[in-house]
């Protein structure tokens, strides 16, 4: 297959979208497939995390004419790859493709791979779904969320999660519980990382915690931590290209966002045999967390139910914390063995349907 992955919104190249699209096209490639990637350039980001990858850079020009020029030179750039699918990994991207292949007299597939929940669209935005041929449902609730919407044999919506690279060894426990949460460092907004320091805040006995990645709330963040008294508990790293590297120790992490699309670091966690604690959020954490057997599901922003189990993990470290193999191999489910066929077998059935 010749497959063209759009993205005409500037990536940072620090998310676990990246990752996800990088490991995607590395393993296409793997099967033969020909994997084109097109971003939007940016002064503001960094595209090196795509430099191994083919890879089209398109620059708008800025101005008051920059819709027109993108669309022009993406259109340009598509009618020499002459992919057999388009995949836009963000839903406005479907005026620009429509347009193409229009102007190409085509019958190509279009299709969405979208990495975040419906819920935190805009019903502007949402309304572009309706006009795709397909949809790379990265979760069962985003799955669910485009069957009810769509309501049509003729719109099809394929759940096929997203792939991880397996790791090896486990990350060791520490004597004194310490609990990590690794993410962009939001207050309140989506990631919620204050319901975090709330909830260590109440968490009573020895423990410490340990908080990497970096976010436009960093410092509103580390003032509420000295508000609450618990600041000398809590080690900041920032930012860091392998963070996973920089944790020897950890209980558990943690994750409390209002939505996701599908949680990658909880993924990472498991692969490394650390137990995840993660709100209930829509969507993603209910098909990776299994209760009791790799972590816990709290309900959303219930500050509460989240200091409980971080409390019978400072009072029970031995024994509340499940074996470490079993959460290993329960994030064997997300392996790319397992995901990238999916995948595939998703697209040639849509390539299938060109006559």
């Amino acid at each position: 297959m010749n497959i063209a992955i759009v993205s005409i919104r500037s990536l940072t190249g620090f998310g676990g979208m990246e990752t996800v699209i990088s490991t995607v096209i590395k393993e296409l490639e793997a099967n033969g497939d020909t994997v084109n990637l097109i971003l939007r350039h940016s002064s503001k980001v960094d595209t090196a995390w795509a430099d191994d990858l083919k890879c089209h850079i398109i620059n708008d020009g800025g101005g008051m004419f920059k819709k027109g020029v993108y669309c022009y030179r993406l259109t340009r750039l598509l009618c020499c790859l002459q992919p057999d699918l388009v995949i836009a990994v963000q839903p406005n991207a479907i005026p620009y493709l429509r347009f193409y292949r229009y102007l190409r007299r085509s019958k190509i597939r279009i299709g969405s791979w979208l990495h975040f929940s419906l819920t935190s669209m805009q019903l502007r935005k949402l309304k572009y779904l309706d006009n795709y041929d397909f949809h790379l449902a990265i979760s069962s609730g985003i799955a669910n969320a485009f069957n009810e919407r769509l309501k049509s044999e003729t719109k099809n919506s394929y759940l096929v999660y997203n792939p991880t690279v397996s790791v090896e060894g486990t990350i060791k426990r520490p004597n004194i519980p310490n609990f990590i949460y690794l993410g962009r460092l939001m207050y309140d907004g989506q990631k919620r990382v204050n319901d975090f320091l709330y909830a260590l805040a109440q968490t009573k006995g020895n423990w410490k915690a340990t908080i990497l990645g970096n976010g436009p709330d960093t410092d509103k963040l580390k003032q509420l931590a000295c508000d609450l008294n618990i600041a000398d508990r809590i080690e900041w790293l920032g930012w860091l290209k392998d963070p996973w590297g920089s944790v020897q120790e950890a209980s558990a992490l943690v994750l409390t966002s209002d939505y996701e699309g599908f949680p990658m670091v909880l993924i990472e966690a498991l692969n490394r045999g650390l137990a995840c604690i993660s709100s209930d959020c829509p969507t993603g954490p209910s098909d990776i967390i299994l209760p009791e057997q790799n972590g816990w599901l709290y309900p959303l922003r219930d500050i509460k139910a989240l200091t409980e189990i971080l409390q019978k993990i400072v009072d029970e470290p031995e024994t509340s914390l499940p074996d470490q193999q079993i959460i290993k191999q329960s994030g064997q489910r997300f392996a790319t063995k397992h995901i990238i066929p999916r995948i595939r077998n998703a697209l040639i059935t849509e390539m299938n349907k060109i006559v």
